[in-house]
């Protein structure tokens, strides 16, 4: 996955030290994400355990993202105590958000912040029929350009 290191610095910087199953949005352009939009989370769901986010607000966004020639690209979420890989019940996640993609958009990102260490494992995330295939993809950050928040 390709990130702007502002973008990927902003990540880290405001994800919470303390709190996993946070997240938020990714979006860009020709291949690159460039954009991201920080989640709290769906406000009456008081389970830690699990990041559930705030889709009417994300779809909003993606609204306003389209309109400027923005592309979705992915989730990110944190998890905590060193947990770098996705769990099934994000991989369950994951395929519904895949199924209910146009046929334009084959894959997705789906990057955790690992905490306490704040380190961002990506996967990059398609379905091949009706399985879901995920690998991981190192996050490649490239130089910023001009309005790339």
């Amino acid at each position: 996955m390709k990130m702007v290191k502002s973008v990927y610095t902003k990540i880290l910087e405001n994800v919470p030290d303390h709190m996993p199953e946070t997240g938020g949005m990714l979006g860009g352009q020709n291949g690159i994400v460039t954009k991201i939009v920080f989640d709290d989370g769906k406000e009456d769901d008081f389970r830690r355990c699990h990041y559930t986010p705030n889709v009417v607000m994300l779809n909003g966004c993606l609204v306003e993202w389209s309109k400027s020639g923005i592309e979705f690209y992915g989730l990110f979420h944190t998890h905590f105590y060193g947990v770098s890989s996705l769990s099934k019940g994000d991989e369950v996640y994951i395929k519904k958000i895949l199924e209910a993609m146009p046929q334009s958009k084959k894959e997705l990102f789906f990057p955790i912040v690992v905490l306490p260490d704040k380190k961002i494992i990506s996967y990059r995330c398609y379905l091949d029929g009706s399985n879901l295939i995920v690998a991981e993809d190192p996050v490649m950050c490239v130089a910023d350009f001009e309005n790339s928040f």
